[in-house]
């Protein structure tokens, strides 16, 4: 019985948040971000992405949530697929803008 309340409390807090790399939809890498447990919310899967994409900004392509069943309890199942957008390094970034002014900017 007391391992029984040892896993009833594992599956419900689920503390952890999974990443799996995944192919995109719309090309390249995406990443399938589960967040389940009564003690998750989505902003943890939020949160997650942030970091999968290393601060840059990311597009959410896919959101679920719902409830399944274990011990007679219902367990939240969150799950979102994202895409990191591609971000320049400072040196890209200020060579873009300078090709930019050389043949847009007179």
């Amino acid at each position: 019985m007391k391992k029984l309340v040892v896993l009833a409390v594992i599956a419900l807090s689920g503390c952890v948040t999974k990443v799996d790399q995944i192919p995109h939809n719309n090309g390249g890498d995406g990443y399938l971000i589960e967040c389940n447990g009564s003690l998750q919310t989505f902003a943890a899967c939020y949160k997650r992405a942030s970091e999968v994409c290393k601060g840059g900004t990311y597009e959410v392509s896919n959101e679920q949530s719902f409830e399944s069943s274990f011990l007679f309890m219902g367990v939240p199942y969150r799950s979102m697929v994202i895409k990191c957008d591609t971000m320049y390094s400072e040196e890209e970034f200020n060579r873009l803008m300078q090709v930019y002014s050389e043949q847009f900017v007179k």
